[in-house]
């Protein structure tokens, strides 16, 4: 999990809003996958796909 790396070298207890950032992350990020070279992306997640404006997406888009 991608919360552990600093979960563990943290002093204290990573805040509750820190924690749930790194998981939202990683669930996203699983949620994306790169078809290939010719730049196709297969996305599982309509809210995670609508973010491309914020710039998650891979390349420029193509209509």
């Amino acid at each position: 999990m991608l919360a552990d790396f600093p979960a563990d070298r943290a002093v204290h207890e990573l805040p509750g809003t820190v924690r749930a950032l790194l998981v939202d992350i990683e669930v996203r990020a699983g949620q994306v996958r790169d078809l290939g070279k010719h730049g196709i992306v297969e996305c599982t997640d309509a809210s995670v796909a609508a973010l491309r404006k914020p710039g998650y997406a891979l390349g420029p888009a193509h209509r």
